[in-house]
Formats: structure tokens, C-alpha cells, sequence
């Protein structure tokens, strides 16, 4: 059996994972609802920064990223329309590496750092 603390800490990491989902699909949802209505390019801004929030500082990685990927199709004269598949695409590179940010590589240098 666990000890207390042990099961209070995990029932924690749930509830602080399932809010971060949580929020996470609600900046997705708020995104599509303002596409619903008018297009509006400050969405994506929006987008960006929100998701840009939840995944910090990995966020870094993927704004670094998707500049570099759009500097490349400029290049060779690709325009990515605005539109609901490229909101979910940049929203779910932000969610991909927050995830794995949060609840995959800080859990186990967390598990790391305390075994020694």
C-alpha cells in the first residue's frame, strides 16, 4: 500500500494533468468558434500565445519550428491558407510538445534527480 503522501502526490499530477488537457482544448475550441464566426487573423495569434503559454518553455521549440518551416515554404512561393486544418495543426504542435514536456520528460528527470 502507498503511503499517504505518495497517493495524495498522484492524485495531484491528475487533477494538474486533466486541468492542462482541459485548458488545451478549450483555447482549440475558442479558436474554432472565432473561425465559425469571421476570420479574424488575431486567432491564430491568439492560438499561438495561449498555447504558447501551456507549453512553456517547449513552446520555444515548436515557434522555432514553424518558423523555419514556413521561412522554407516562402522559399519556394507555398502559401499555407488560414483555415480550420492549419489551426488544429499548429495547436497540436504546441499540445505534442507541452505534453511531452510536462508529463513525460519532467516525470522522469524528476524520477532521475530524486534516485540519487
Amino acid at each position: 500500500m502507498l503511503e499517504p503522501s505518495v497517493n495524495r502526490a498522484r492524485k495531484i499530477i491528475i487533477v494538474l494533468k486533466i486541468t492542462w488537457i482541459m485548458l488545451s482544448f478549450i483555447v482549440l475550441a475558442y479558436s474554432f468558434r472565432s473561425y465559425e464566426a469571421t476570420y479574424n487573423p488575431e486567432t491564430e495569434i491568439l492560438l499561438a500565445y495561449l498555447m504558447g503559454a501551456l507549453s512553456f518553455p517547449s513552446s520555444f521549440l515548436v515557434i522555432l519550428l514553424m518558423g523555419s518551416l514556413a521561412r522554407v515554404l516562402h522559399h519556394f512561393s507555398v502559401s499555407v491558407p488560414s483555415n480550420h486544418t492549419t489551426c488544429v495543426l499548429v495547436w497540436l504542435a504546441f499540445f505534442i510538445a507541452g505534453y511531452l514536456q510536462w508529463f513525460k520528460l519532467l516525470p522522469f528527470l524528476w524520477m532521475k534527480l530524486s534516485a540519487k
